[in-house]
């Protein structure tokens, strides 16, 4: 008979062939959606975000993300850790953390995944083990972000990661690789299949990563739907609209693109039998949303920013937070499937330069 597994604040199911969605019961009701892919040719785990490290209830044996990874059976993974750990207390795969962007509940649990150099790992592999006895020291892992504004991430991050507004203690990493538009990021020489879109707006700082393997791509928090808690895609004062609307163009020609190559390929392959059956990107966001159809998603959230700047999405509330008047533009009552809420700022911010190149491009 088999002994009960630990109580966690976190919750896997599969999402695909190689990856597994991971959403954390926190203290704050952000639900903050984690994704773990296991490499099918390396012996990585990818993860994207690392959650708020703090649970809702503090009496769950298991509250540490890194934890769970290693110790907690799946149900759908064959009742085994996603990444358990050897006889030396090592994990089966080295750790790619991308992190979408450097807010407290994406970046909470960054501490349990350290960079430091493998000389400086052999205490943290003891300590693991529980004994001191002589072993392999721990690979260090390798940390992602956006190279698009890395001065967000090194600079007043109590501030922009929000922890200063959450009495929260600011989690202390070290970035491993600042990533650029567009790069097909490789690890020890070779290609893991993952490419990072440079996504502002959000944040600064914020990116999406496509996993071409399996077609999904991942958005982090730029946007995602109301969901059963009925979150609105929220924008804090340090966002751009100007950027976050270029960021959907940007994402909207990538899926288009992605969707028509592989058409190509299916009517190719099959002479024309089987174009219905072509495999479509899939996309995850940060929150409440995950394989949604990526192009029409993109394409109603686009639309509704649309409304929005043009006056035609109502504002449903109001309420100054940080020093500034924040808006929520709510589409469709109770039953919407988006909510926006940010700095009123940043509208009429938009509204204006928006304007001003459209009247450019109409005198060019």
């Amino acid at each position: 008979m088999s002994s009960k597994p630990p109580s966690t604040s976190f919750a896997a199911t599969r999402l695909n062939r190689t990856t597994f969605l991971i959403e954390e019961d926190d203290s704050f009701n952000e639900h903050p959606f984690i994704y773990a892919k296991l490499h099918p040719r390396l012996p990585l785990l990818i993860l994207s975000d690392t959650g708020c490290n703090s649970p809702r209830d503090s009496s769950v044996q298991i509250s540490k993300l890194r934890t769970f990874l290693e110790e907690c059976p799946v149900a759908a993974n064959a009742d085994r850790p996603l990444n358990p750990r050897d006889q030396y207390g090592h994990p089966e795969r080295q750790y790619i953390v991308l992190v979408t962007h450097c807010h407290y509940d994406h970046i909470g649990g960054i501490e349990q995944f350290p960079t430091i150099p493998l000389s400086q790992s052999l205490a943290l592999a003891r300590s693991m083990q529980g004994s001191d006895s002589a072993s392999k020291p721990l690979a260090a892992c390798t940390i992602v972000a956006s190279a698009h504004c890395e001065s967000f991430v090194t600079q007043h991050l109590d501030e922009h990661s929000l922890c200063k507004f959450y009495g929260l203690k600011v989690p202390k990493y070290r970035v491993s690789r600042w990533a650029k538009d567009g790069e097909a990021l490789v690890h020890d020489g070779q290609k893991i299949d993952v490419t990072v879109l440079h996504t502002p707006g959000h944040t600064p700082d914020e990116l999406a990563w496509y996993d071409h393997d399996e077609r999904f791509l991942y958005v982090g928090d730029s946007f995602y739907e109301r969901g059963p808690y009925g979150m609105a895609i929220i924008f804090p004062k340090e966002g751009d609209w100007v950027d976050f609307m270029g960021s959907l163009d940007k994402l909207l020609r990538f899926v288009r693109r992605e969707n028509e190559y592989m058409l190509a390929d299916m009517l190719n392959y099959y002479n024309h039998d089987f174009a219905g059956m072509h495999r479509r990107v899939k996309l995850c966001c940060g929150h409440c949303t995950s394989e949604a159809e990526a192009e029409e998603m993109l394409e109603a959230v686009h639309s509704l920013f649309e409304r929005i700047l043009a006056g035609k999405v109502p504002v449903t509330r109001s309420e100054t937070y940080r020093d500034e008047i924040y808006d929520t533009w709510t589409d469709g009552g109770e039953e919407a499937r988006f909510a926006v809420r940010a700095p009123r700022r940043l509208a009429v911010e938009a509204r204006k330069q928006l304007a001003d190149r459209a009247m450019v491009r109409s005198i060019s």
